[in-house]
């Protein structure tokens, strides 16, 4: 069941906008953090279930980030959300770990909201299996 998520986006307004939307949608403990270094600290009390990160952060880029994740964390789930719209940098994610890339639109937290649903309705199996081709 996803309980944790952690968004790593250092665009504070969107995050905090995000994060009170979803919020509204279900009982998450949602933590924003602004860069994946402030992200790290925090993973090692707090395992995330999900973890939503942008491309564009202050020092190590979400691109870069992936793969200390699923190393660190092989059982939390990655999905970038970017307002990039760049298809080496969606390829790029995708080979680096992630499940899902979503760009920052109106509809994302209707993706997120549906990623999460999907997770819960099918309880013991694991994302790669819930998105396997």
């Amino acid at each position: 069941m996803i309980k944790n998520i952690f968004l790593i986006d250092a665009d504070k307004f969107f995050a905090n906008s995000f994060i009170k939307k979803l919020k509204q949608k279900g009982d998450y403990n949602l933590v924003h953090f602004q860069s994946y270094e402030d992200a790290k600290t925090e993973m090692l009390k707090t395992n995330p279930d999900l973890v939503l990160i942008e491309q564009k952060l202050r020092g190590t880029s979400g691109l870069d980030a992936i793969p200390m994740i699923k190393r660190n964390y092989p059982d939390s789930e990655i999905v970038m959300v970017s307002d990039q719209n760049d298809i080496n940098v969606v390829e790029e994610a995708y080979d680096r770990g992630v499940i899902k890339y979503f760009r920052k639109d109106i509809l994302l937290l209707d993706h997120i909201e549906g990623l999460i649903k999907e997770r819960i309705s099918t309880t013991g199996q694991g994302w790669r299996r819930l998105f396997a081709t």
